[in-house]
């Protein structure tokens, strides 16, 4: 009996000790976690950003206030320049898939799809496919676009190959009344992503069946990276995993006011209205 005492007598400071080191352990990680900060690298002109989008080589693609549409490496270094005979506004760059880049002109109604280095392929006038106004357009990951019809609220998939192949899902009931600011539109990892700036983010599956909304308000662009999405609020980076809806933050440089964020492989890139900023986190 007086050893089995001694024994537990001596554990017991043993156990304390592991303990308080393991606690020691999470707290110097958790430090390390968040002592995580931006790096400033350099900035790049671009007169007015307007639509933005990122390959999967983590090329950068900007349209300007005149509408030219620029490709940058992901250094920051202008590599193709496409500037149409026909100005319009160009509401959607989707370059995801490096092949194909597409660019809807919502004034003009139109599609054009260019190559990686940036010459057109072909030019697509929407009214051949569908009647009404189209608010929002992007590539699927078939080969076809995907359409946002404003004036019969619902939502299309059309293969420009083939015009009466359409796919069509009406969002009547789907679309909350407070929706009516619809931002932006992306098909990622077989789910289509559907920004509404006053409602939140309205999730489709990859045939245009609802399936759920984030109540992510006020919003101006989407990302994606890996299983998360990203965006900008409240000056900071936000990050929200697609499957456990695990949050993490970057805090952004005070005084910058950034508005739309693209992050790359190496590098996150932040738009201001006078270009973007390259930044690294160390």
């Amino acid at each position: 009996m007086m050893v089995n005492r001694l024994s537990s007598n001596i554990l017991k400071p043993d156990i304390s000790i592991r303990l308080m080191l393991t606690g020691l352990l999470w707290l110097f990680l958790l430090a390390g976690a968040t002592a995580q900060s931006l790096t400033f690298i350099r900035s790049v002109p671009v007169d007015r950003p307007g639509a933005i989008s990122l390959d999967r080589l983590s090329n950068i693609y900007v349209a300007d206030a005149r509408n030219i549409l620029y490709k940058y490496d992901p250094a920051g270094k202008l590599s193709q320049t496409f500037s149409p005979p026909t100005t319009g506004q160009v509401a959607t760059v989707e370059a995801w898939n490096t092949v194909k880049t597409l660019l809807f002109y919502d004034d003009r109604q139109q599609i054009t799809l260019l190559d990686r280095f940036l010459t057109p392929i072909t030019a697509t006038r929407l009214s051949d496919f569908t009647s009404g106004i189209i608010r929002a357009a992007t590539l699927a990951a078939d080969d076809r676009i995907w359409l946002l019809n404003e004036s019969d609220i619902s939502l299309s998939k059309i293969d420009i190959r083939h015009p009466d192949a359409v796919l069509k899902t009406q969002l009547n009931q789907i679309l909350t009344e407070s929706a009516g600011d619809l931002k932006f539109m992306r098909e990622y990892q077989n789910n289509l992503y559907l920004l509404d700036r006053l409602s939140g983010v309205y999730i489709f599956d990859n045939m245009g069946n609802y399936k759920k909304k984030l109540p992510l308000t006020g919003l101006n662009y989407l990302g994606f990276k890996g299983n998360e999405l990203y965006y900008i609020k409240e000056n900071q980076l936000q990050f929200l995993h697609l499957y456990t809806q695990q949050t993490r933050t970057i805090s952004l440089p005070a005084g910058k006011n950034y508005q739309k964020a693209l992050v790359g492989e190496n590098f996150y890139y932040l738009f201001t209205p006078a270009g973007f900023d390259i930044y690294s986190l160390k």
